[in-house]
């Protein structure tokens, strides 16, 4: 592969979400698509992009460890919210709409969670703090969740491998079980801790 292709390569998968925001945008403009629509894609879209440039980032290096799409295990971060947001709504623990709030820092445990740059919206729907990545919000729902979190975690590939035929594999992905203390869990639901899978 040559050195041009190696920059297109991670360029296109980033301009082609980048479009898709475009189009949302588009649609803002118009009157026919929401402001949190735009919101929840923009974030979306950034940690995507994000998650994209770190695995093409060393690519020769990583390449000679194995396969890392299928063996690797990463902390998927904030990308994880998605998993989070969609258990608390499925364990009617909170719904787009619930209040919820997004302080600066959380202590739960023996940690302090800060929200990048420990910024603070108050108290703002579950939609907001999800648009916003707000760390503590979903750090929180994470830990009430609990237990309750580990079938959503499940039905979403954590503690399994990728579910297609691959040639050598692939890692199982990790996190928190039902038997783990509940701070673990505040960690699952920002996507750390515990909290490992494959770029797959």
């Amino acid at each position: 592969m040559s050195h041009r292709e190696r920059i297109d390569r991670p360029l296109a998968l980033v301009l082609g979400p980048s479009m898709v925001v475009a189009s949302f945008a588009g649609g803002l403009l118009s009157g026919s698509v929401e402001p949190i629509v735009l919101e929840v894609v923009f974030a979306t879209m950034a940690s995507v992009a994000a998650l994209i440039v770190l695995l093409f980032r060393g690519r020769t290096a990583a390449d000679a460890d194995g396969p890392t799409a299928t063996m690797g295990l990463y902390p998927p971060g904030s990308t994880f919210k998605m998993i989070t947001a969609g258990a608390a709504i499925e364990t009617d623990m909170a719904g787009p709409n619930t209040l919820l709030g997004c302080p600066g820092t959380i202590d739960i445990g023996q940690r302090t969670i800060p929200n990048y740059d420990r910024f603070d919206l108050g108290v703002v729907p579950m939609s907001r703090a999800f648009a916003n990545s707000c760390n503590t919000t979903f750090a929180k729902l994470g830990y009430d969740m609990g237990p309750a979190f580990v079938p959503q975690m499940d039905a979403c590939g954590i503690h399994s491998a990728i579910p297609i035929d691959l040639t050598p594999g692939s890692a199982v992905s990790t996190g928190p079980t039902a038997t783990s203390e509940k701070p673990r869990f505040a960690l699952a639901g920002i996507g750390q801790g515990e909290v490992a899978t494959t770029p797959l």
